[in-house]
């Protein structure tokens, strides 16, 4: 279905061919409003808000902002087959507003993606976004998951809409013009089993704890900081230089402990790891980039950390300071 303008679902869409539904898609110049269920029997969903592409008539879109918005109350259920929602890279890019469910049931994704800079994707309370079986993958410069909204099953994978530049703050730590901001509150709403958190930029840490056992993965290009403290029951993996292309600090200023392990990496060589706090409990692991400069193990000494395996690649100048 395709429109110059905007589309409208007022009337449930349910598919009932034994499993062997068709795909369904949603090609709007302008907005998306779905008010009402979709049930697609194993077919593929897909809203495309905002469009330019070929067969559309810019002269035949309204002016304003575009939303794609799933109403409270309604849900979209494609079981074993993709679930996407689109927001195109224009101008007028609104935001992305779940109200509702969106289910899938089989080892395919839900993707959120808000291709346009600075642009959000906007989780209401009653939201709950449910994949037990693959992947939720998020993709925006700015997030809102309001409390009591769910984002559960097996991973998620939040990414910046924009390819270069975009820093990322978690649960209070420092942030400023240019960055995602994931509150612990936001953190709560993610209630799946391993959590991908990337930046473009730098990774700014305040303080987290949660009970629950999920393995935690961060991501930056450039530096990360874990400012306050970060305690979970499972495991963590905090990844600098994620490119390979800049020399990154990874700081640990803050109390660090995890159940089962940490690890801490660097792609590119030229690195540094530097450790000011941790659980005597909690086990590190440090790796090393394959670049063409050494990296640095920095241990203060206060800090007791047990460290289970250390792996520097052999470049010249590389070095471990603070162990005796």
């Amino acid at each position: 279905l395709q429109a110059n303008n905007d589309i409208t679902v007022n009337d449930d869409i349910i598919v009932n061919e034994g499993g062997a539904g068709g795909n369904f898609t949603l090609t709007a110049g302008r907005s998306i409003y779905i008010n009402a269920d979709i049930f697609t029997d194993n077919g593929d969903f897909i809203a495309y808000a905002n469009s330019t592409g070929a067969g559309f008539s810019s002269s035949d879109r309204d002016a304003g902002q575009a939303d794609l918005i799933l109403a409270a109350g309604n849900f979209i259920n494609t079981g074993t087959a993709v679930l996407q929602l689109i927001m195109h890279d224009v101008t007028t890019a609104g935001e992305i507003q779940v109200g509702g469910s969106l289910l899938v049931n089989g080892t395919t994704s839900i993707s959120l993606l808000n291709a346009a800079a600075g642009q959000r994707i906007n989780l209401l309370s009653t939201a709950v976004v449910d994949n037990p079986g693959w992947w939720t993958y998020f993709t925006a410069d700015d997030l809102n998951f309001a409390s009591g909204a769910a984002i559960t099953g097996n991973g998620l994978v939040i990414t910046p809409s924009t390819s270069t530049g975009v820093s990322m703050s978690i649960a209070g730590g420092t942030t400023g013009a240019g960055f995602l901001d994931l509150s612990a509150t936001e953190m709560d709403a993610i209630q799946v089993g391993l959590v991908e958190l990337h930046a473009y930029g730098e990774m700014n840490i305040g303080s987290y704890n949660t009970a629950s056992n999920r393995t935690y993965r961060f991501f930056s290009f450039d530096d990360m900081t874990l400012e306050g403290s970060l305690s979970l029951n499972g495991s963590v993996e905090m990844t600098v230089d994620s490119d390979g292309n800049s020399d990154a600090l990874l700081d640990i200023q803050g109390a660090l402990s995890a159940m089962n392990f940490v690890e801490l990496i660097g792609v590119g060589g030229g690195d540094t790891f530097r450790i000011n706090n941790a659980s005597a409990n909690t086990i590190f692991s440090v790796n090393g980039g394959a670049g063409a400069n050494p990296d640095i193990l920095d241990i203060t000494p206060n800090a007791s950390v047990q460290l289970d395996s250390i792996n520097l690649p052999g470049f010249p100048g590389s070095e471990i300071i603070g162990i005796e």
